[in-house]
């Protein structure tokens, strides 16, 4: 995992662990960044992919934790106190999507959301609103 300034310059390298890294999230505040390690596949290989799952760290690169096993799409919530993600897959996977979070140290997980043929699962940057795709048809609830 890195960080490059907009103009493309002063690459800093995060993370001394290779490894295939997705959907990196900064907190709100700036302090924090929580990302996936993905597993591999077939395609993607299997080599420096160990231990999968959503991790945090300081924007600094320091504090590297695992906090849950499995999930995408991990994101801050509006307080940055919880980590917010989606289980079930998201192209294939579960029929059921969950959009659910845990604390900072991948305790006191909650559902918030599930979705039966559901895609993505997105909530709003105030924790207010959620959109979501369900059967093809996208929609935004409370």
């Amino acid at each position: 995992v890195r960080t490059v300034a907009l103009n493309g310059k002063n690459s800093k390298k995060l993370t001394a662990e290779k490894g295939i890294f997705r959907n990196p999230s900064f907190s709100g505040d700036g302090r924090m960044i929580v990302f996936n390690k993905e597993g591999g596949n077939s395609d993607l290989g299997r080599t420096f992919t160990k231990n999968p799952g959503i991790y945090l760290m300081n924007t600094s690169g320091e504090n590297l934790r695992k906090i849950s096993d499995n999930g995408e799409f991990a994101m801050f919530n509006a307080k940055n106190d919880r980590i917010l993600f989606q289980t079930g897959g998201y192209l294939f996977g579960s029929l059921t999507k969950s959009l659910k979070s845990v604390d900072l140290n991948g305790k006191d997980e909650r559902t918030h959301m599930e979705s039966k043929y559901g895609g993505r699962l997105v909530p709003s940057p105030d924790n207010k609103w959620v959109a979501f795709s369900n059967l093809h048809k996208a929609y935004v609830a409370p």
